[in-house]
């Protein structure tokens, strides 16, 4: 079994996007441009208080492209007075990428401190099993705002710890 530092190196918080507008064809063609309705706005400044109760205090924020997840990232890094905002677009962070292709490369970004990663559903599930558990399955279902926080001293597959899971406020 490997080694593993009992001071952790990395907190990593995921969370999913908050509520956007519903899927509808005639209003959102592409639905990837789906953003937040008032109601998801809200949601999210309130997730972005509750941090605080875990001491999380991202001090960078990495996030889907797509709207809903920006929208999510940007309203969390308002909420949690991120004095230089620090947020990644990333595209391998979408629902549609490999969880194990998405771990590699932010493995390969060196991340340390606190970090919060924003996504999607069933890809942020996935990717928390491969974390914790080492193989992707079906995972933790992460409702709109939902979080979790892992800690780990190597980001790999199965080498973080489950700290929390929660769902929205």
């Amino acid at each position: 079994m490997p080694k593993t530092n009992p001071s952790p190196t990395l907190r990593l918080g995921i969370l999913r996007h908050s509520l956007a507008a519903k899927r509808d064809i005639k209003e959102y063609p592409d639905d990837d441009a789906r953003p937040l309705i008032p109601k998801g706005r809200k949601l999210a400044k309130k997730v972005a208080k509750s941090f605080s109760q875990f001491g999380f205090k991202p001090n960078r924020i990495l996030t889907s492209p797509l709207p809903r997840a920006a929208e999510t990232a940007a309203i969390i890094a308002k909420g949690i007075d991120l004095q230089t905002p620090k947020i990644l677009s990333m595209p391998v962070l979408r629902y549609d990428t490999d969880p194990h292709l998405a771990l590699r490369y932010l493995a390969s970004l060196k991340l340390r401190g606190e970090v919060l990663i924003v996504g999607h559903e069933p890809w942020l599930g996935e990717f928390l099993s491969l974390l914790v558990f080492g193989k992707v399955g079906p995972g933790l279902p992460f409702r709109k705002c939902g979080f979790a926080l892992s800690a780990c001293d190597v980001l790999a597959a199965g080498r973080g710890q489950l700290i929390a899971f929660l769902p929205p406020c």
